[in-house]
């Protein structure tokens, strides 16, 4: 092989590796920028809370705030209780959902829910934009199953929850602090150290003739 040969082979193989790299740089360019999207868009999500009461749990654990949100389920939900009636955020949906805003909704006995010929899975369709409502909504879809919550239990309580209950009830007393309001007597503890006082008895005198 000639000189030139080895030339074009060479101008060949480097244009080649730039080629690859450039393509590397563009995927790995574009991951970096879906990622930074993931990171900075809300995420709804909805699904049921473990428990022997059934609660439908819709929760946004993104950054920004969810607008405009939609939910639609596939078949319609039904409960075993007669007076069960869909809430609005269910039917109307939400026009926002701040970051870490999280909504319980009471759905079902779990127990009357698995004894029952109701369905046990349905498919949620989640629809919202972001902060700039800008192009097309984010779409998610999930599939809740009220089987899968057979032998749950209802979690216990977390510090931050026992906190937000305290402060519960002290905005309680200081709703009856001042006059007239919530009044607590106390009476002071007996002081069993001091033996109880016998109550003397009459000296019985005898007659004499």
């Amino acid at each position: 092989m000639t000189a030139a040969v080895w030339g074009a082979l060479a101008a060949w193989v480097t244009a080649a590796i730039y080629v690859a790299l450039g393509v590397f740089a563009y995927y790995h360019l574009r991951e970096a920028r879906r990622l930074r999207e993931d990171q900075s868009r809300p995420f709804v999500i909805v699904d049921f809370a473990p428990g022997w009461l059934l609660e439908l749990e819709i929760e946004n654990i993104g950054t920004v705030i969810a607008q405009d949100v939609r939910f639609k389920f596939t078949p319609p939900l039904q409960s075993t209780r007669t007076d069960y009636e869909e809430v609005d955020l269910l039917k109307s949906g939400a026009s926002m959902i701040p970051p870490g805003r999280k909504f319980r909704i009471f759905f079902d006995v779990l127990r009357n829910r698995l004894e029952s010929d109701l369905p046990r899975l349905y498919q949620v369709q989640v629809t919202y934009y972001g902060t700039r409502r800008q192009g097309k909504p984010y779409v998610d879809h999930y599939t809740i199953d009220t089987a899968g919550m057979r032998g749950t239990l209802i979690a216990r309580k977390g510090i931050s929850e026992v906190a937000t209950s305290l402060g519960e009830i002290s905005k309680v007393l200081k709703r009856h602090d001042g006059f007239g309001g919530l009044k607590v007597v106390t009476s002071p503890a007996p002081d069993h150290s001091i033996p109880p006082r016998r109550e003397a008895r009459p000296k019985s005198r005898s007659l004499r003739r």
